[in-house]
């Protein structure tokens, strides 16, 4: 399991109200890197795709 970390300054006060999201982007990871090995991506299919849904292409 890989932990995101900072130094101990840095995760002073300012930072308490994210703790929430810090937790959820660890999770996140952790998911990610469970799921397996990446697959080939296809960059034209994800651009296809993104402007099939913002109404751009049929």
């Amino acid at each position: 399991m890989i932990f995101l970390s900072a130094p101990a300054s840095d995760l002073a006060h300012e930072n308490e109200p994210n703790s929430g999201k810090l937790k959820a982007l660890q999770e996140a990871i952790t998911q990610g890197f469970a799921s397996g090995t990446a697959g080939q991506l296809d960059m034209q299919a994800i651009k296809q795709k993104a402007k099939q849904q913002a109404g751009l292409s049929p």
